[in-house]
């Protein structure tokens, strides 16, 4: 837990500085231009509208660098260890995830379970066989456990490239108890580039909730899913 809170500070640093620069310069560059040309090219309202995200990210950056303040420069370092690893990691996932996407065949899955599976089956058993359930029915997938923010109802999300045109549900209502699968398949467009940028860009940001959610976790049985294709 306490290497997750630093790990967390140093995201938060990291991610105010890079807003810092990025908007230092679209402020000078904003009031460069109303200096020379007046309130044609800007105005100050939309100035002032930049300096406030300014503002509010040195807050960041200096709470951030309040929180990192109990930590040692030796625990930091190896937080940055982490950090570093996580994110070469979702970004190996990222690139995983667009070669699907790429096929046209990709789907998103939502698996669900029944009271009877939560009877009947235990945390690890319910993994091993959503992870059975993905090789038989999938060429490649990337899942991982997630909760329900109403009540904290356990299920599972993946992104799978399936073996047939569909996703055998009679073949997951069998395995389990009658539980429903929704999906959503995702179509691209070939010939529309700004299409397929916009897919990808929901599908790393579905990798990256995935990934986040599984550094929480602290046991290696809660680690993400994947094929190894």
């Amino acid at each position: 837990m306490l290497e997750n809170s630093c790990c967390n500070s140093l995201k938060k640093k990291s991610l105010s500085e890079w807003k810092i620069s990025q908007l230092t310069k679209e402020y000078n560059f904003m009031l460069s231009g109303i200096m020379l040309f007046g309130e044609v090219a800007f105005t100050y309202k939309e100035l002032e509208e930049v300096g406030d995200k300014l503002e509010k990210a040195k807050y960041f950056y200096n709470l951030a660098n309040k929180e990192l303040s109990i930590y040692s420069d030796t625990f930091i370092k190896e937080a940055e260890k982490v950090n570093n690893a996580t994110y070469k990691r979702n970004t190996r996932l990222q690139h995983k995830a667009l070669e699907f996407i790429k096929t046209n065949s990709a789907i998103f899955l939502t698996l669900t379970f029944n009271d009877e599976v939560f009877k009947n089956m235990s945390k690890d058993t319910r993994r091993r066989m959503i992870t059975r359930f993905l090789k038989k029915t999938c060429k490649s997938y990337i899942a991982n456990i997630d909760y329900g923010a109403k009540n904290e109802r356990e299920h599972y999300h993946a992104l799978v490239v399936p073996i047939s045109e569909n996703i055998d549900n009679k073949e997951y209502k069998e395995m389990f108890y009658n539980s429903a699968i929704n999906f959503e398949r995702i179509v691209i467009s070939d010939k529309k580039n700004h299409d397929i940028e916009s897919t990808s860009k929901k599908v790393s940001k579905y990798v990256s909730k995935l990934t986040n959610h599984a550094i929480k976790q602290t046991t290696q049985q809660n680690r993400i899913i994947y094929s190894k294709n």
